[in-house]
């Protein structure tokens, strides 16, 4: 019988992390895709008009909507939900470091990331294109935290093209 070997797995590793050093250096921005699912966030759009939803950890869900589908209502719409994001608190267990936002030149986390800080992880729940959740990782114990999370957001972008 053979004997196990780590060597494919961690190649496999090395690999990873070639292609994620160079992504800080590749991150230009948020595509506009994303950049719109992001100023978008917790706004859906009704029959009626638009709802905001929250629902922050341990309380009842913040439900609001505004009437019309004009640019006056989604403005509205986006004021509110503001406006209960300044008084409710931040729902994400971990945040992501000041530093590394500043680095990518980002004012807020990015939606859809979530980070790990036990496993040195960044992570990125999606589903695929038969409609199974997948979860793709990216890894910062051998790599700069910016350049993991840099990746998680290029991978994020080419998922919504």
């Amino acid at each position: 019988m053979a004997e196990w070997s780590p060597q494919p797995r961690r190649k496999q590793t090395l690999d990873a992390w070639a292609r994620w050093r160079a992504a800080r250096s590749r991150f230009k921005g948020l595509d506009v895709r994303l950049e719109a699912r992001h100023e978008l966030r917790n706004i859906t759009k009704t029959k009626d008009g638009y709802q905001v939803r929250l629902r922050p950890t341990g309380k009842p869900v913040f439900r609001r909507s505004v009437r019309g589908h004009s640019e006056e209502s989604l403005r509205e719409a986006m004021r509110i939900r503001d406006r209960a994001m300044r008084e409710i608190p931040g729902r994400r267990v971990h945040q992501i470091p000041a530093q590394v936002l500043k680095a990518l030149g980002l004012s807020a986390p990015i939606i859809g990331i979530t980070r790990l800080p036990s496993r040195s992880v960044y992570r990125v729940v999606y589903r695929d294109d038969t409609g199974r959740r997948r979860v793709r990782q990216f890894y910062f114990r051998g790599v700069p935290e910016e350049d993991a999370y840099a990746a998680a957001i290029a991978f994020l972008q080419s998922l919504l093209k």
